[in-house]
Order: structure tokens, then C-alpha cells, then sequence
């Protein structure tokens, strides 16, 4: 078993990792719109060189406590439907997940 340096080098070698606490609250504010995630984020990933992107959800709290759990939950159905439109990004779950998706 590897250790957890070792785990973080690998996920680092030769690309940068973004976590990105916006992405999900921009696709909500843009939910009207399709393809979002290729269209205005991809791009700047590139370019960027980011090979990792890691995104938390950031409740406001004009939804807490009553829509919270609505809102997080909308928010990752949003995104996996824009991960799904495109072919260059994946949806990794697991560590092992995110090693395949590197190769």
C-alpha cells in the first residue's frame, strides 16, 4: 500500500491540480444554458495545464437549513450532466478512478 505522499505525487506528475469551489454555483447560475463546463471553463483548464480538477459545493446561506440539501443535490446533477456532454472530461469517484483517467 502506498503512502499518502506517494498517492499525492502521482496524482501531480506533470499536471496541476485546481480545486475549483465556483464551478458548481457558476453551472447553477447558468443552468439555462448547455455545454457550459466546455464551453467557458475547458478552455482555461487547458491552457492552464490542469490535469486534476476537484470542485466542492459552497451552499449560500439564504438555503440553509430548509433548500440546502435540494440545492447541493441540484448542483451535482447539473454538473454530471455537463461532465456527460463532453468526452474530455471524466467523473472519477474513487482514487483508483482518478489514477485510470491520468493514463
Amino acid at each position: 500500500m502506498s503512502s499518502t505522499e506517494e498517492r499525492v505525487s502521482r496524482l501531480h506528475a506533470g499536471r496541476l491540480i485546481d480545486l475549483h469551489f465556483d464551478l458548481p454555483l457558476s453551472l447553477f447560475l447558468s443552468r439555462p444554458r448547455r455545454n457550459v463546463i466546455a464551453a467557458d471553463f475547458l478552455p482555461e483548464f487547458e491552457a492552464g495545464e490542469i490535469g486534476l480538477l476537484g470542485v466542492a459545493l459552497y451552499i449560500e446561506v439564504q438555503y440553509v437549513p430548509d433548500q440546502a440539501l435540494r440545492v447541493a443535490l441540484d448542483r451535482v446533477a447539473l454538473l454530471k450532466v455537463e461532465l456527460e456532454s463532453t468526452s474530455r472530461l471524466v467523473l472519477c469517484k474513487t482514487s483508483a478512478e482518478i489514477e485510470q483517467a491520468q493514463v
